[in-house]
């Protein structure tokens, strides 16, 4: 059982690699510690030292004869192994090993991590790292890391698995008055992980909100499910797309279900904040910091200086938020109490002369007004600005009003004294209008629905299973297409009417069945992009058209040496929306370690996929990803987040059956559901009408599948 608890309040600490040395990374870790104020038990470990800052030092952690909560141990990784070889959980409860030289550097070391992480997971010991900064609890007033930042305390949790971006954010937020509950540095995650602590997080009523920098998820889906849990904002930075996004089968969805879209679709479900940015990043932790919080979009703008109000004006509205639009009553308020040449229309422009005084009547009016949201008070220093002053005015506004202001300061060192007052009154503020809106878009859309009930299908899963058990044993192979269809129509997803044929006979028969015009395509598991091949004959309008199409297609299953292929012909659709619908299995990722098979990370498990289908699909890529299983919500959003959404919607006068490809959409997701052997499944393109959807191409792989 891990006892984060222990790890982040301990009682008692212990440091591996205590020095007289200064220099040291032991002695620096010491020395944190005694000044950070800790009030627990400290023991040095040094067997060459008798005491050390006038603490007795102990030769190893067996000599101190009592239960420590926390050792930290900052010596070569060559004698981490031995130093804990002896220990059990009754000796220490958890390790941090700050020591680097391990999976980092490669094999050797991933060897050396897992060698190290077994024996403590035996002994019921907890370990974060290795190759770490430490940690930081405000609680305990403890610093056990070689960062040398004072402690400021406060209600943000930030984990980084980058100790440098860490430190960088530790002495950010000295300047700018943001205080964190705890900071960990969970480097390499050989035990200890993002998911650990942030259960722990969610429990501990110091965090108001948990901020993480990560550069891989152990369990991402289980990082979603537990946003889904909680009400505390959780902001994640991750960079980067992996290796892994790259290993597709070859269809459609294989290619567009990349790991960072994967990524965003988690955390969007998790109602998880993902910034790109370091800049953004700290700066929602500024805004989290301090007790407000948004309650609607509604932006007002009160400036000294045109320019940066209009430039503000445009970001507001380019990042889907709202210039407020003040009344009358407001308006004719700010007319009587500002000078005739200011503006009272938002933004509100109250004229480079202004001085305090002035932004204090336009900023009472403003906040007064049951249309606005939130107001930016920017200022641009001149001849007449009073920095100070004026802060301190938009200072006591912030304490007497329910709404949030954000003050925006535009210059250079005289804006200092205005900074010192927001700081001291725990307000965030910024230099440059364009980060205010950015951090106010991200707050606006981070929202947390009650989700829906699911659509159910009538039919019993017990006979579906019954029905394609046989379909289901395959292993990693495309399944046969006259049975991916039976398994759609029985999931109630309609498929164009086919026939399969093998000669003119049998093509003639279709044409008399199917009506012209015609389609007709060569079917083969390897073609999963037929049109790539010229595998498809489209338009056909007659007899003769036809068997040409018939000839054409022999030749080409033959050039391929294409064994047992077969031959398609549907009716040719026009004037139809092509759609994509698809499913992809993002499974967890092993690796082989000394003949051993060890977890890299868990999978997000499926992605189903939609957007605008064709042969141009991935060109355009105007799609959209959830993870299964979804909600209501997701299938509305989903088709909201693409383009496609507004023609579906009936733009230039056309109607489409938007209620069906919804349907779909929860079929499908049902289908995954009953049947998770489903790796890979591609619907395009998928019809849709003024009335009804088909189904037209169609891929489905099976692979063995194992929670």
């Amino acid at each position: 059982m891990k006892d984060i608890h222990s790890l982040l309040y301990p009682k008692s600490i212990a440091i591996v690699g205590a020095s007289r040395d200064r220099d040291k990374l032991g002695r620096i870790i010491l020395d944190n510690v005694l000044k950070s104020g800790f009030r627990g038990a400290i023991y040095p470990v040094n067997p060459k030292a008798k005491r050390i800052k006038n603490l007795v030092c102990y030769p190893d952690l067996l000599e101190i004869k009592k239960t420590i909560d926390l050792a930290v141990i900052a010596i070569p990784a060559a004698f981490v192994f031995d130093t804990v070889k002896d220990l059990t959980a009754s000796d220490v409860k958890n390790v941090i090993v700050i020591s680097a030289g391990y999976s980092e550097i490669g094999q050797d070391g991933m060897m050396s991590e897992l060698k190290l992480c077994t024996l403590l997971q035996e002994r019921g010991i907890s370990l974060l790292g290795p190759n770490c900064l430490g940690i930081i609890s405000a609680g305990v007033n403890l610093n056990a890391t070689f960062a040398k930042n004072a402690i400021r305390d406060g209600n943000i949790a930030f984990l980084s698995q980058s100790g440098a971006l860490g430190s960088a954010a530790l002495g950010w937020a000295e300047e700018t008055g943001v205080g964190f509950s705890h900071f960990v540095s969970i480097g390499n995650k050989a035990d200890l992980s993002e998911n650990d602590f942030v259960k722990f997080f969610i429990s501990d009523e110091s965090v108001k909100a948990i901020f993480m920098y990560l550069e891989d998820f152990v369990d991402g889906r289980g990082l979603m499910e537990l946003g889904q849990k909680t009400g505390k904002p959780i902001v994640v930075m991750k960079p980067g797309i992996s290796e892994e996004a790259q290993k597709a089968l070859g269809s459609h969805t294989g290619s567009l279900a990349q790991d960072d879209l994967i990524v965003s679709a988690a955390m969007k479900q998790g109602g998880i904040i993902r910034v790109d940015t370091i800049e953004n990043m700290l700066n929602l932790m500024q805004m989290f910091s301090f007790p407000k919080q948004l309650k609607g979009p509604r932006i007002a703008i009160v400036t000294n200086a045109g320019g940066p109000g209009v430039i503000t004006t445009d970001s507001v509205i380019q990042e889907g938020l709202e210039i407020a639009a003040l009344s009358q009553k407001t308006q004719q308020a700010l007319a009587l109490n500002l000078p005739s040449s200011a503006s009272v229309h938002n933004p509100v422009d109250v004229l480079g002369d202004a001085r305090a005084d002035r932004y204090e009547v336009a900023l009472k009016k403003v906040l007064n007004d049951q249309g606005v949201d939130c107001v930016l008070a920017i200022l641009t220093t001149q001849v007449m600005t009073q920095v100070k002053e004026t802060a301190e005015v938009i200072a006591k506004a912030a304490r007497s009003s329910r709404k949030i202001i954000i003050p925006v300061f535009i210059g250079g060192k005289g804006l200092e004294s205005g900074f010192k007052v927001f700081r001291e009154n725990n307000m965030s503020f910024f230099r440059y209008p364009h980060d205010a809106v950015d951090i106010i878009a991200f707050l606006n859309e981070h929202t947390k629905e009650e989700g829906h009930e699911q659509h159910k299908l009538k039919s019993t899963l017990k006979a579906k299973k019954e029905k394609f058990s046989k379909m289901m044993s395959n292993n990693y192979e495309v399944s046969d297409l006259v049975d991916v269809e039976r398994l759609l129509r029985e999931y109630e997803i309609p498929t164009l009417d086919s026939f399969f044929i093998q000669d003119i006979a049998g093509a003639r028969k279709a044409a008399k069945n199917l009506k012209y015009p015609l389609v007709m395509k060569l079917i083969h598991p390897e073609l999963l992009h037929k049109t790539d091949v010229n595998a498809v004959r489209l338009n056909i309008r007659n007899e003769s058209e036809l068997e040409e199409a018939l000839v054409s297609l022999e030749k080409l299953g033959l050039k391929m040496g294409l064994s047992h292929y077969k031959l398609q012909v549907q009716h040719f659709v026009k004037e139809a929306v092509e759609l994509i619908v698809g499913v992809k299995r993002d499974d967890a990722q092993y690796m082989e370690i000394g003949g051993k098979r060890i977890l890299r990370k868990q999978g997000f498990g499926h992605t189903l996929l939609f957007g605008m289908g064709g042969i141009y699909t991935e060109i355009y890529k105007d799609v959209s990803l959830r993870i299964v299983p979804i909600l209501e919500r997701d299938v509305v959003g989903m088709i909201a987040q693409t383009k496609i959404n507004q023609v579906l919607k009936g733009a230039r006068g056309q109607k489409y059956d938007l209620k069906a490809v919804k349907k779909i959409i929860r079929n499908i997701n049902q289908l995954i559901l009953d049947f998770p052997q489903i790796y890979e499944l591609d619907i395009n393109p998928l019809f849709v009408k003024e009335s009804g959807v088909w189904a037209a191409d169609v891929k489905m792989v099976v692979k063995k599948y194992s929670k």
